[in-house]
């Protein structure tokens, strides 16, 4: 039914599990933008209200819509704030309002507890708090192995320099996915902890296509700790300009150290942090 707007949020919600699957998803992630698109302009009440459509457009470049969307809900004491708080928290987890997610995910775990698990660890990650992040991910995968949930624990082993636990996480990914773009990654990882030539991996990298720009940041982080610092900046600056700006963890980030102060990467720092304190202006408190 091209004007039923259920239709557009079933497909739009089926090609993003795929392209959460596939890592990045080439294709599926782009097909899901258009039916979530597609979806919202035939309901647009539904703004905010659906968690994985929240996802979906949040990744496409809408933060800031979708942190508009949710708050005015939160605002009606007569909705259910689960839906609301989950898709506030994601979007302000891409604008880098780290305290400000954790607490909207927190407030949503009770309706959207597995959802909000990887959420937290992912935080954890970003606020270099490994130990913690391993923990919430071992209590969520217990219940169901989400690819890029391991991939999260796989680069907390690697920050701990743990080669042993990264190399364990890295091969249970290869068991569940071994297509995944967060393999691939994963792979790197590890290969270059171990010492190894991990160029045939960076070669299949390259080949990747998303329109996720936090995927485009991971490959990024990867292809930067890899040496390929050329390779980093390009993804890096696709990850911005996708819609993707976590400045204060850029500023922070490990992985990314080697492309920090380069002249070729400084436009894209200064285009992140300039959104993301447009945005903490407007959300943050």
């Amino acid at each position: 039914e091209p004007d039923l707007a259920a239709a557009w949020t079933l497909l739009a919600t089926n090609y993003h599990i795929a392209a959460q699957e596939l890592g990045g998803g080439g294709t599926f992630s782009g097909k899901a933008r258009h039916a979530a698109e597609r979806a919202i302009s035939l309901a647009p009440e539904q703004l905010g209200r659906t968690p994985r459509l929240s996802r979906i457009l949040v990744e496409a470049g809408r933060a800031e819509d979708i942190a508009r969307a949710a708050s005015a809900l939160l605002a009606d004491p007569a909705y259910s704030t689960g839906a609301a708080r989950f898709a506030l928290g994601y979007a302000c987890r891409f604008g880098g309002l780290l305290d400000r997610a954790l607490r909207e995910f927190r407030a949503a775990t009770g309706e959207h507890k597995e959802r909000v698990a990887h959420q937290i660890a992912t935080i954890y990650l970003q606020k270099q708090l490994y130990p913690d992040a391993l923990r919430v991910l071992e209590e969520a995968n217990a219940s169901r192995l989400r690819v890029s949930s391991v991939f999260v624990g796989a680069v907390a082993w690697a920050l701990m320099g743990n080669t042993a636990g990264a190399k364990d996480t890295v091969a249970e990914l290869a068991r569940e996915a071994p297509s995944s773009v967060y393999t691939l990654m994963g792979q790197v990882l590890v290969g270059r902890l171990e010492g190894r030539n991990v160029s045939p991996l960076l070669g299949w990298l390259s080949e990747i296509e998303t329109t996720n720009g936090e995927v485009h940041c991971a490959l990024a982080q990867v292809h930067a700790f890899a040496g390929d610092t050329a390779a980093a900046v390009d993804r890096f600056k696709h990850a911005v300009s996708a819609g993707y700006f976590n400045y204060p963890y850029f500023q922070s980030d490990p992985l990314l150290a080697s492309i920090r102060g380069l002249p070729e990467a400084n436009s894209a720092f200064e285009s992140s942090r300039l959104r993301h304190e447009q945005f903490g202006r407007e959300f943050g408190r």
